[in-house]
């Protein structure tokens, strides 16, 4: 018995997907193409001639086989032929395997196997002749399942089209240069120098340069860009945004090319910036003036470059109005002076993943800005300063009406300090006039072998605001401290937690500045701080405060020349709250003979804290002295679970008063305590509930 088939498909709906999986296609003539996948429904017919053969009572073999045709909107057509053979065993068991073949699909090999079961009795036919196996037959076509295709066919493919900028709705123009050719600045036929891609390019254009013979053959008279142009080396891969979304140029070449200007006609600027430039895979050797200099860049994004030998700046760049600038993955090496910027604006500044490494000025830091009149905020993550003549970023702060720094997880390591003394300290922070807000971030970086302090702040200026927040930093053998605050100002916030300080010549962590604060909050909790040297301290925090709330807990500090913890106010602190808790403190010296060893709280007009389980030991002469020479001053302290390897020294003033909790102090305290003045016991504090007869 012999059948045919046809069937016809026609998908609705939606027939063609959006394009998805943008990539980079390649380059033609000065533009760039990128292709996209879609996936297309196609419509089309198949047809089938089939026979049955080998037929018993318990077994049919059936073969089949046909051409098909499929088209798709956007897909090409397609001609395949399709051929199946199938077993049935007593009407239950089905076992079938096919194979079709065509240029887009190729073969397709599948297989089936199927079960049937009837819900009723079979039907009958009386025999009679021929006529019985007439109609079996007809009854088995009858039943025989429809065939035909159950899956839509659904094809891929990409398509090609010219990379649009979606700020301009415009193709991307690129303009290439590569100084072994001398043509019209297409891909296959680039310009031969920069001047050419300067003179024959536009705003907005991407000028793209290759390495060419490797040296700066055409590449040594500079380049003036132009507004929103890309500045390209082929050297590494570049992303790129467009209406279809990002795309990724991988590297046209194995190697960055090298640029200069040692032209005596021009300014000597290798790069000079028009307005939101972008320079990404160069080398930028040995210029005669800057490697990138500007004056209104507004934006400016600056990364994978190498500046080399550079006589003055590597960038000079100056931001008359908002500003938003990137430096990323750059390398700064053996130049004379550092990155400068100049803000004007509102700005943000974004420097990771870079190199600054054996800078020889003795003034110039590798990183200075200069923020005037505005809201500024600085994210320095992931750098190296590393064998700089003169410490590693300097930030002045000019009437500045908010300012956000962050420096985190950076090494930095064996910097000196050139002819700038604290001012080349690793981070400088350098106010004039009046700061309104100014928050700092110090974490996860590593400070080592530098000549001076960690961070400072300068003594000059004023920050009517003041946040700090430094945690997991690890500041080792430094000259300086590693915390300074010497900067004026009315509300002082300072957090300083899991740091490890050692080595260093001046005091761990100081706050010192010449004139009062009115609000203070000072915690500083789970440091470590050893080898203080210089007959300095751990923790000094020797400035007046109006009210100051001092935390300090879970420290451990080993090994000071001067005292492990130190509140001494130049005038005085109207109102201090205290809590010291939980810290080690052991073989402090007093080496300068002004302060007790271990822990010195003096100069308060009113004091209400408490000092608790303290360890201390190995320090010389009297660990503990608490007291005020100040007129009138008043004292309530609880002081209990300490361990003192020495003597403890409370004072008061014949008109003051000092309340002392508890009652058994002496017993609940390890180490002998002695008194000075009227110490009067009382139960606890603040309540100084008097303590029985």
């Amino acid at each position: 018995m012999f059948d045919f088939r046809i069937n016809g498909y026609l998908p609705v709906g939606t027939k063609t997907s959006s394009p998805y999986d943008i990539a980079f296609e390649s380059f033609s003539g000065n533009y760039m193409l990128v292709s996209q996948k879609m996936q297309s429904a196609m419509k089309g017919a198949n047809a089938e001639f089939g026979f049955h053969f080998g037929k018993s009572e318990s077994f049919d073999f059936y073969a089949a086989a046909g051409p098909y045709y499929f088209i798709g909107e956007a897909t090409p057509a397609t001609w395949g032929g399709k051929a199946r053979i199938s077993g049935t065993f007593k009407d239950i068991l089905n076992l079938e395997i096919s194979d079709s073949y065509d240029r887009t699909f190729h073969n397709k090999f599948q297989g089936q196997v199927s079960l049937s079961f009837s819900f009723g009795p079979k039907s009958k036919v009386k025999e009679q002749g021929r006529t019985c196996k007439v109609a079996n037959v007809l009854n088995d076509r009858m039943l025989q399942p429809v065939n035909r295709q159950e899956i839509i066919v659904v094809d891929k493919a990409r398509k090609n089209s010219v990379a649009i900028d979606p700020a301009t709705g415009l193709p991307y123009f690129f303009v290439f240069v590569n100084n072994t050719s001398s043509s019209d600045g297409t891909y296959e036929s680039p310009y031969h120098s920069l001047t050419q891609a300067q003179d024959n390019s536009a705003p907005n254009d991407i000028i793209y340069v290759f390495p060419g013979d490797g040296t700066t053959t055409g590449m040594n008279a500079g380049i003036f860009l132009q507004a929103s142009q890309k500045f390209w080396g082929s050297g590494i891969s570049h992303s790129i945004q467009t209406t279809a979304g990002t795309v990724s140029i991988p590297a046209q070449s194995s190697a960055s090319p090298t640029i200069t200007n040692i032209d005596i006609n021009t300014e000597g600027n290798a790069i000079t910036l028009s307005t939101n430039n972008a320079i990404s895979g160069f080398t930028i050797a040995s210029a005669m003036n800057d490697a990138i200099f500007g004056t209104n860049p507004q934006s400016l994004d600056v990364s994978s470059c190498t500046f080399e030998n550079t006589t003055t700046y590597p960038i000079e760049a100056s931001f008359p109005g908002n500003a938003s600038i990137s430096l990323m993955n750059n390398q700064f090496l053996n130049n004379v002076n550092g990155v400068f910027f100049t803000l004007n604006g509102t700005s943000t500044l974004v420097c990771s993943e870079n190199t600054f490494k054996t800078q020889t000025s003795i003034s110039s830091v590798p990183l200075e800005i200069s923020a005037n009149n505005n809201v500024f905020a600085a994210q320095i993550e992931n750098n190296i300063f590393n064998g700089n003549t003169t410490g590693s970023v300097r930030i002045s702060l000019n009437n500045v009406l908010e300012a956000n720094i962050n420096l985190l997880n950076n090494m930095v390591t064996n910097n000196g300090t050139g002819s700038q003394s604290s001012l080349g300290s690793s981070l400088v922070i350098l106010s004039s006039g009046t700061t309104d807000s100014c928050a700092i971030a110090l974490r996860g970086n590593t400070f080592s072998g530098n000549t001076s302090n960690s961070l400072y702040l300068h003594t000059s200026g004023v920050f009517t605001t003041l946040e700090i927040a430094a945690s997991t930093n690890i500041m080792s053998n430094n000259g300086g401290s590693a915390l300074v605050l010497a900067t004026p100002v009315h509300i002082l916030t300072l957090l300083a937690t899991d740091n490890t300080i050692t080595g260093c010549n001046d005091n761990g962590i100081a706050v010192i500045s010449s004139t009062s604060t009115t609000t203070g909050t000072i915690t500083i909790n789970n440091n470590t701080i050893t080898g203080i040297g210089n007959a300095s301290n751990a923790i000094a925090v020797n400035q007046d405060f109006s009210n100051l709330d001092l935390t300090i807990l879970n420290n451990v500090i080993n090994g000071c020349e001067g005292t492990g913890i130190v509140s001494y106010a130049p005038t005085g602190i109207s109102s201090l709250t205290l809590n010291i808790s939980d810290n080690t403190i052991t073989n402090c010296e007093n080496l300068s003979s002004n302060a007790a060893s271990g822990l010195d709280i003096e100069q308060y007009t009113h004091l209400s804290g408490s000092i608790t389980n303290n360890t201390l030991s190995g320090n010389t002469g009297v660990a503990t002295v608490i007291g005020s020479t100040l007129p009138n001053p008043t004292a309530c302290l609880t002081l209990t679970g300490n361990d003192s390897s020495t003597d403890y020294l409370l004072t008061n003033p014949g008109d003051g008063i000092f309340n002392l909790s508890p009652c058994n102090v002496g017993s609940v305290n390890a180490g002998v305590i002695n008194t000075s003045g009227a110490i009067t016991p009382v139960q606890s504090c603040p309540d100084a509930t008097p303590c029985p007869p």
